[in-house]
């Protein structure tokens, strides 16, 4: 749909709102709920199984600042310039990471890789604390999958099996590859595979466990 300068697409998974000017690109994460006819919208949509193409961004997340683990509009910014700089370069999504030169998050998701059968994630310092990296790990525990918090390299990153995002409106999206080079076999990897598909039944009420964690509605 055209409404004016912008377009406007939606999916029954998710959508990243996006306000599009003739030199600049917000972002928003999003849920598709509720959706106002004020706002415009455009709908990126990720397959879960073949994964997205993510650039190593130019720009970086500040170290162990209280900010920088908070989720308030001024980190926004930083996701913003970064997001725009992989999309115009021809990538889906940005990779970015802290001022000592470690992996930190997405521009809008936090970033997970699995090797040798262990699943890994960078620690709080320069990241937020998201509800759906707290719900994998729980996730990888119930399954038995290993887990732990590590200082990633960017070559930790190539040299991996498996990587992924997780975030509210991405929820559980393979990695395919890092400014052109291919992560793994450079599909969704069989624990990233097992991870998501629980996530998606847990999210959907599929699961008698963490019964809780759910609010069910008529």
């Amino acid at each position: 749909m055209v409404i004016g300068n912008f377009l406007i697409i939606f999916t029954d998974l998710f959508f990243f709102s996006i306000l599009l000017t003739t030199s600049e690109v917000f972002l928003i994460n999003e849920s598709v709920q509720n959706i106002s006819s004020q706002i415009f919208t455009i709908s990126i949509f990720f397959t879960y199984s073949s994964g997205i193409k993510v650039k190593l961004s130019s720009y970086k997340r500040q170290v162990k600042n209280p900010v920088s683990n908070a989720k308030v509009n001024g980190n926004y910014v930083h996701s913003i310039v970064a997001l725009t700089e992989a999309l115009e370069a021809g990538f889906d999504e940005a990779l970015m990471l802290d001022a000592d030169g470690y992996i930190a998050e997405g521009s809008g998701e936090n970033f997970f890789i699995v090797k040798d059968g262990v699943l890994s994630s960078p620690n709080l310092d320069s990241c937020l604390d998201g509800i759906t990296r707290r719900t994998i790990i729980e996730l990888a525990e119930e399954l038995n999958i290993p887990f732990q918090v590590k200082q990633l390299t960017v070559q930790d990153v190539l040299d991996a099996d498996e990587s992924f995002f997780s975030g509210t409106a991405a929820e559980v999206v393979p990695i395919n590859s890092l400014d052109g080079q291919s992560i793994g076999t450079g599909l969704r990897g069989p624990i990233t595979e097992k991870l998501q598909q629980t996530y998606f039944d847990q999210v959907r009420g599929e699961r008698d466990l963490n019964s809780p964690w759910l609010t069910f509605t008529n």
